[in-house]
């Protein structure tokens, strides 16, 4: 399996769960993209997607064992790109999140 299938693998172990009529390709040209087979008219959701699995700013503090206001309003993605770098570079801390990122 590729990193593709095997990110897609393990978000579906985890609760994620996808419509059966979208597909993810991968392509040197176009990166990732999700396609929908057939046609799409539902309310319900198409891709659904654990808090559990998500990397946000709230994990990011619980890391770092820090205050909501160690946030810089202009930059309010920083401590979340230095805790996924954390997460991918730390040697010898697992991480759930390995296929992720």
């Amino acid at each position: 399996m590729g990193k593709l299938e095997d990110c897609i693998q393990w978000a579906f172990k985890n609760g994620a769960i996808v419509d059966e009529r979208i597909h993810f390709r991968q392509s040197s040209i176009s990166g990732i993209s999700a396609v929908v087979e057939g046609i799409l008219a539902t309310e319900e959701p198409l891709i659904q997607v654990p808090s559990k699995l998500l990397i946000t700013n709230e994990k990011a503090l619980e890391s770092f064992q820090v205050a909501n206001d160690v946030i810089d309003k202009n930059a309010p993605n920083a401590l979340v790109q230095l805790y996924v770098a954390k997460l991918k570079f730390s040697k010898g801390m697992p991480s759930m999140y390995q296929p992720y990122i």
